[in-house]
């Protein structure tokens, strides 16, 4: 929750894609999870929801009780769905 409440600096520069990168998704034929926290901002979570829709065969898990730092939050949850994600994309 620490890391909403820091100031972006106003030198921060945003730079657009182009092509944008959502518009080609749709080329990834990977394996693919898309981890959020049920407790990150609304935006996070309509993003995570949106790129399961556009990689095809992703998967989305939202985790509960945690916010934007799902890896520091809670590392042992974290850590055991991606070993678990990989060991089934690996077959």
């Amino acid at each position: 929750m620490h890391a909403f409440t820091v100031p972006i600096s106003e030198e921060a520069e945003e730079i657009d894609l182009q092509p944008p990168a959502l518009t080609r998704l749709a080329e990834l034929h990977v394996p693919t999870l898309i981890v959020v926290g049920d407790l990150d901002v609304l935006d996070e979570v309509t993003l995570a929801e949106q790129l399961v829709e556009l990689i095809t065969g992703a998967q989305l898990v939202v985790m509960p009780d945690v916010a934007h730092m799902l890896s520091m939050e809670q590392p042992e949850a974290f850590n055991r769905l991606v070993l678990d994600f990989l060991q089934t994309a690996s077959k």
